[in-house]
């Protein structure tokens, strides 16, 4: 399997979480909101101040996100009857942060987290987490192996396994229990981003633990192995395609592309840079005369762009087409087949929809995508001791039949299975797929636009 083309795409959350509580707060650390030494730290809270922080932040969140709230169909005033009793029950500033990020994930939201907490977390919860190697995702109700990297690599893992069991459980139920954890303490707009993500990033066990895993290779025959959950084991976090296209060019640390051998132009996008319309660019004019473009928002973390940009590098020169008008020095004019997948979230939501819903490419995946994208507010506790950040309004309100992307995502016009067999044979079905759909025209149905003859 080939490896991503991003020497810098590797950050270890799983690794840094302390528990499933870590895992919401990890922003905090990475961002520097965090109070560094225990010197720091103000003075802990009295009691009485535990529960007015927890009645100002259920207070605001109500307030300010109701319309979301609503659309999500969470019953605020049920969470907030349950917090605020759970708060009198608190004596400690810890169990206050804890219970902030168990309301979280109440919220249903990818984009909520803590941008400051000024309290001690050394020690509490149960312990460092960290990956083993392995990347999972679901297929026709089985668990497979999506990618084997570093430590899973080296012990004979191999991509498009079947795994039966991990530590004598049924595979389905260790990751049941696996999913609880994530979500306990960390909001996920749809359940198909939490399912998802618990396999390809949230993959991960006790640090200095060791795992043994029950395998089935594509013969059906049973192996067994046994990993370390380690922090450089590998595997904590999938960006991009399943299959690494070989000889993939880097712009920058966020963007890659090469000519592929059918003749299609292929670009790849983790992220969302601010100049995304330029990468672009470099992109379509070194590859020169393609046949069709792949681009590929897999698992994109999002970011910023100029909107106008870069969907008018899509528009042929001097003219405009669902209201967008030509940019750029060489605007790609041919057909498009964007890949998305549960993991793709906010500003790669926002552009896939665009291209979608202008009719201008064709979307296919594993699925829809994360449904994370809105208009965020910040809020600080009372007592000062943390701030959380949430959605108050869905971005795109014309996209989804008014309803917008929050909680819903982007669908694909086509689902595209992730056939065991073809990932184990080192074949990406979402390319192989799309090189397939571009070979000829695009369904009308879904792509309105016509490419300019000649």
């Amino acid at each position: 399997m080939k490896t991503s083309p991003f020497v810098t795409l590797s950050p270890r959350r799983s690794v840094l979480a302390i528990g499933a509580l870590m895992v919401a707060i990890l922003p905090a650390l990475e961002s520097g909101v965090w109070a560094s030494t225990p010197e720091a730290y103000p003075a802990p809270l009295e009691d009485s101040q535990h529960e007015e922080d927890m009645a100002y932040l259920l207070k605001e969140i109500g307030e300010r996100a109701e319309r979301v709230l609503k659309a999500k169909g969470i019953n605020w005033k049920k969470v907030s009857r349950t917090f605020q009793a759970r708060a009198k029950d608190i004596s400690s500033d810890q169990e206050l942060v804890d219970l902030a990020a168990q309301l979280i994930a109440e919220l249903h939201d990818g984009h909520a987290r803590f941008t400051k907490v000024d309290v001690e977390m050394d020690g509490f919860g149960e312990g460092p987490r960290a990956p083993c190697g392995l990347n999972l995702y679901e297929h026709k109700g089985k668990w497979h192996v999506l990618r084997a990297v570093g430590d899973a690599k080296k012990a004979g893992v191999e991509a498009g396994w079947e795994v039966v069991k991990i530590d004598g459980v049924k595979a389905a139920d260790w990751m049941e229990e696996a999913a609880a954890r994530l979500t306990s303490k960390r909001g996920f707009s749809t359940e198909r981003a939490s399912h998802w993500i618990v396999g390809t990033w949230g993959m991960n066990g006790p640090e200095g633990e060791s795992c043994s895993f029950e395998f089935k290779d594509v013969k059906r025959k049973k192996k067994k192995k046994t990993l370390s959950w380690r922090d450089k084991a590998g595997g904590d976090r999938l960006y991009g395609p399943v299959v690494y296209p070989e000889g993939l060019k880097p712009i920058g640390k966020d963007v890659a592309y090469r000519k592929l051998e059918s003749g299609m132009g292929y670009i790849l996008a983790a992220k969302v840079p601010g100049d995304l319309h330029e990468a672009f660019d470099e992109a379509i004019q070194d590859m020169g005369d393609i046949d069709g473009l792949i681009l590929d928002f897999r698992s994109n973390m999002g970011g910023g762009y100029d909107r106008d940009a870069v969907l008018g590098r899509f528009v042929p020169e001097g003219e405009s087409f669902g209201g967008e008008k030509s940019a750029g020095p060489n605007p790609y004019t041919g057909q498009i087949v964007v890949l998305i997948d549960p993991a793709t979230i906010s500003a790669a939501e926002t552009i896939v929809g665009e291209l979608k819903e202008e009719g201008r490419a064709y979307l296919i995946g594993p699925g829809g995508t994360h449904g994370a994208s809105g208009s965020k507010y910040e809020v600080k506790v009372p007592s000062g001791k943390f701030a959380i950040r949430f959605v108050i309004a869905s971005n795109k309100q014309r996209f989804n039949g008014g309803k917008g992307v929050e909680g819903l995502g982007i669908e694909p016009d086509e689902i595209v299975e992730y056939d065991p067999k073809l990932i184990s044979a080192g074949v990406d079905p979402c390319i192989s797929r799309a090189e397939e759909l571009l070979k000829s025209a695009l369904p009308k149905k879904a792509v309105t636009y016509v490419p300019p003859k000649g």
